[in-house]
């Protein structure tokens, strides 16, 4: 029946085919995929296999089920409002593909009508925006981090589009006219202007677009107590591919006092001395044939030379402005004609040998005798240009460390890629995360891993060449782009030295820090995809490269990425099935072997999986390590058993409940900060009723850190039990200094002590270790009657294990309680 199914699904596929709604679906630029009622392929676009990674396989007639086994179920209630006669659509939807990568689509999903009037199935249109996403959150990005700079500027910063119309400015902007950002933004930008600046403004600005120049203005601003101020108002277009102004930056610098003393040089020749000696800015007079004839002492602090050499030297201020600027002065000069006022920008060098930019506001007088005089004020505005330069730069370089950023990173790789397949070279992207940085972040603070980064990022670019790319991603996370390497050698020669000199200690201050480096690495053309593919596959190896050990790369392989996808997979499972209430605890009941009075129990976590059924540990748990969703998942596992702790308590069954938490979790951020929080929630129960058990690997890993922990942790109720003791290396020498409440004794040597003379000696030696260092005893997988009386015997306080009880779902214990005390 299944095959006659078939049979009619590709029937009718080749009858669409044949038709007008064949064409056009073949034809369309979207996505696009017809359906049957159940759901199974009656024809789709080239679009639509691509778009959803599905190869040149032959979908016609298959369920899309069976195309998509772990489609999400939103999209299954999608398809069956559709089936009763619904239309759907959004604009933006996470969707997995048959790869298991995600895309971002715009969609539609519509019923068709059959010949007899029925809805015969779905037609669905969708367009892959994934890379509009992406693009989205770059520019994001972008936008923040250059806000973060303009509201760090003494100056005011402002941003417009191409028509003038503001969407931008900084804080003090408003600190200044006591507008807020509604007010302003639009034309409200021109309100604070003075009356009879306004006109200049707007021709001001005319004249910038149509020349694509640097708007430049000088006009009175009024302040929010009403008073106007002199202002220089600066702006520079930023010019798209075609040379077309796509946006202004500019910034407003308060030149208020410069003003007045403009003034008050028309009004006395004292005053003007006076005032001009104690200006930050240049006063001079030019001569066109005598060179310079008066210079303001700041000339001596701007141009590093004595006032004495200048006169001396009387054409040193012309031969000392930069060649590129020289033809623009001269065509002013040229143009000024008569008595004019001009203003300008150019570049000065210093005795140093320094390049300052200066703004030259000036005025050109012409005499009888055809000696011309020019009069000028020039404001050193060199940190102004600087400012400028970081604006243009935050969007394609990296804020901390100075190297390129994303946007700049994916524009290198786009001409790389290019010239690679014109030129048949090489090229190696290598993605490397650091190891062992976060704890350094974390315990010393964000400043001294801002240090580390810029020397970790310094150190990777004096191991590559000069026309190689090292690029910051975010954190501590870098991809580094090598060009036409000659073979696999040469590539693994600088991956080596680059591992070796990021191992090297790194001196921050008084410390000193130890790190080592994971990086994947795929190359072009042998991995032949584009950009994003690319660095995708050298992060999945990067991720290979920490599974295996760390400090070390690993080369991309199809593999590896498949056994990468697998866990990858399995993670957004355990995630859903967390937010979906798929976990929950099991006990296992912890009896007094002397009383058989039942003192506690072990929580242990299952997962109901809709699919497997219910999962046991060691079939996911895997997955986590070393992950976030590890502390998530035990974040959880400390709520769940202190709720249940408070149910028995309330029931009157107080119980000791003890829990597992790995080493990644304890040596988490704040982890007793955390637990400290959530156990303040329980205040009802009474101190000692959670108990924490870890593995000894765990507290031979960090002593230390793990006495603080355990210690700290004691202090507000919280007991420790170190699990599986006897499998580590180090046991007997650290546990006089580590503060646990008690040892559980390893089921691998319970279960078989009445047979081994080595594990019974092992369990007779942890029990009398035990009690010489004050500590009870659990022991583990007591599955008989005969291992529960030797046990008793030889002084164990404590079991657990099949022959007392299964672990159950805390419904079932009560029951189970009732039992046992017969």
């Amino acid at each position: 029946m299944a095959d006659l199914d078939k049979s009619k699904a590709t029937s009718n596929a080749l009858l669409l085919e044949g038709g007008h709604l064949g064409m056009f679906i073949q034809n369309s630029s979207s996505a696009v995929a017809m359906f049957d009622r159940d759901m199974r392929y009656l024809a789709v676009s080239q679009r639509w296999m691509i778009d959803y990674h599905l190869g040149a396989r032959n979908i016609i007639g298959h369920s899309h089920y069976e195309i998509f086994p772990e489609i999400q179920e939103h999209w299954k209630s999608i398809y069956h409002h559709c089936l009763a006669g619904e239309t759907l659509c959004k604009d933006e939807d996470r969707f997995v593909r048959a790869d298991s990568s995600v895309q971002w689509l715009k969609w539609e999903a519509r019923p068709w009508q059959a010949s007899n009037g029925t809805i015969g199935g779905i037609i669905i249109y969708s367009d892959d925006i994934t890379e509009r996403k992406a693009a989205e959150l770059r520019l994001r990005q972008s936008e923040k981090e250059f806000e973060l700079l303009a509201e760090a500027m003494p100056q005011i910063v402002w941003r417009t589009d191409p028509e003038g119309l503001n969407n931008y400015f900084n804080h003090q902007w408003v600190d200044y006219t006591g507008m807020t950002l509604e007010e302003s933004y639009g034309h409200g930008w021109n309100k604070p202007f003075h009356p009879d600046d306004k006109q200049r403004a707007w021709d001001a600005w005319k004249n910038a677009v149509e020349n694509n120049g640097i708007y430049a203005l000088e006009c009175r601003l009024r302040r929010k107590d009403g008073e106007y101020l002199w202002w220089l108002i600066r702006g520079v277009p930023v010019l798209n591919e075609s040379g077309k102004i796509q946006k202004w930056f500019g910034t407003c610098t308060d030149i208020h006092e410069i003003k007045l003393t403009e003034q008050r040089l028309a009004e006395s020749e004292s005053r003007y001395r006076r005032l001009i000696e104690n200006s930050p800015d240049v006063v001079y007079v030019f001569s066109t044939k005598r060179g310079g004839i008066y210079y303001s002492p700041h000339a001596e602090s701007l141009l590093g030379h004595p006032i004495s050499y200048l006169y001396a030297h009387p054409f040193l201020w012309n031969e000392s402005i930069h060649p590129d600027d020289q033809s623009a002065i001269a065509k002013i000069l040229e143009e000024s004609g008569g008595e004019k006022h001009f203003s300008l920008e150019y570049r000065l060098r210093d005795a140093q040998g320094n390049w300052k930019w200066v703004h030259d506001r000036s005025m050109r007088r012409i005499f009888q005798d055809d000696e011309d005089l020019i009069e000028g004020l020039v404001t050193d505005i060199t940190a102004l240009k600087q400012h400028e330069k970081q604006l243009e730069q935050t969007a394609y370089y990296d804020a901390l460390t100075g190297i390129p950023n994303r946007v700049l990173l994916a524009d290198r790789m786009k001409q790389s890629l290019a010239q690679a397949s014109r030129n048949g070279n090489l090229v190696t992207v290598c993605y490397l995360d650091l190891d062992g940085f976060k704890p350094i972040n974390d315990s010393m603070g964000h400043e001294v891993g801002d240090s580390v980064l810029i020397e970790v990022a310094r150190r990777i670019k004096g191991s590559i060449r000069s026309g190689d790319t090292v690029a910051r991603l975010g954190g501590d996370e870098f991809v580094i782009l090598l060009m036409g390497l000659e073979g696999d050698e040469k590539c693994f020669n600088t991956l080596d030295r680059m591992l070796e000199t990021i191992a090297c200690p790194i001196d921050v201050g008084d410390k000193q820090f130890s790190l080592s480096a994971s990086i994947g690495v795929t190359q072009f053309p042998e991995d032949d995809g584009n950009a994003d593919s690319l660095l995708r596959h050298a992060d999945q190896a990067m991720y290979s490269a920490k599974k295996a050990g760390k400090n070390r790369y690993h080369l991309y392989d199809q593999k590896s990425d498949q056994r990468n996808r697998t866990i990858m997979a399995l993670l957004n499972q355990i995630s859903h099935g967390l937010e979906c209430g798929q976990f929950a605890l099991h006990y296992q009941p912890k009896v007094s072997l002397s009383t058989r009075r039942v003192v506690g129990a072990e929580a242990l976590i299952r997962w109901n999986h809709p699919e497997r059924g219910l999962m046991l540990p060691g079939e996911f748990l895997y997955a986590l390590d070393d992950t976030d969703l590890e502390v998530t998942l035990g974040e959880w596992v400390v709520v769940s058993a202190l709720k249940q702790l408070r149910e028995w308590q309330r029931s009157g069954l107080p119980l000791e409940l003890s829990i597992n938490i790995s080493a990644f979790h304890l040596q988490s951020v704040d982890f007793v900060g955390k637990l400290r929080q959530m156990v303040t929630g329980f205040q009802e129960l009474p101190p000692g009723s959670l108990q924490i058990e870890i593995v000894e690997t765990a507290a031979l890993n960090d002593m230390a850190n793990m006495i603080r922990i355990i210690e700290e942790c004691r202090s507000f109720g919280v007991n420790f039990a170190l699990d599986d003791f006897g499998t580590g290396y180090s046991s007997l020498s650290y546990l006089s200094n580590l503060p646990v409440h008690t040892l559980k004794i390893d089921q691998s040597f319970v279960r078989d002590m009445l047979d081994d003379k080595g594990d019974y000696a092992i369990v007779q030696g942890v029990i009398a270790l035990a009690k010489t260092f004050g500590h009870e005893t659990v022991a583990e997988g007591i599955e008989t009657s005969e291992i529960y009386q030797t046990l008793l015997k030889m002084g164990c306080e404590t079991g657990q294990g099949y022959g007392i009880a299964r672990p159950m779902p805390a419904d079932e214990l009560p029951k189970w309680l009732e039992i046992w005390r017969r």
